[in-house]
């Protein structure tokens, strides 16, 4: 995650830091990063991580709860006529 962090922050910076606090480094830390910092092992044994936290935010609209709901409803009805059925 450190590595496509550094990869992705000329793209995405505020999504990036994000990313790269949450595995313990600071802003200062961020701010500094070359393309050197990609190597692999810059994750230190014993690095105290932060309190993890969903990077992106779930956005719900009423659409997708009722396309869930109907689709559940469609399904209970497909077992209800399985049900019904008598093997010969």
């Amino acid at each position: 995650m450190r590595i496509i962090a550094i990869t992705l922050s000329p793209i995405t910076p505020s999504l990036s830091l994000r990313i790269y606090t949450q595995l313990g480094f600071t802003e200062d830390q961020f701010r500094v990063l070359r393309w050197e910092d990609t190597k692999w092992g810059g994750l230190k044994a014993g690095q105290v991580m932060s309190e993890p936290k969903p990077v992106f935010a779930r956005i719900e609209t009423e659409v997708e709860e009722e396309a869930q709901t109907s689709s559940k409803a469609a399904k209970g009805g497909k077992k209800a006529r399985r049900k019904g059925l008598v093997e010969a």
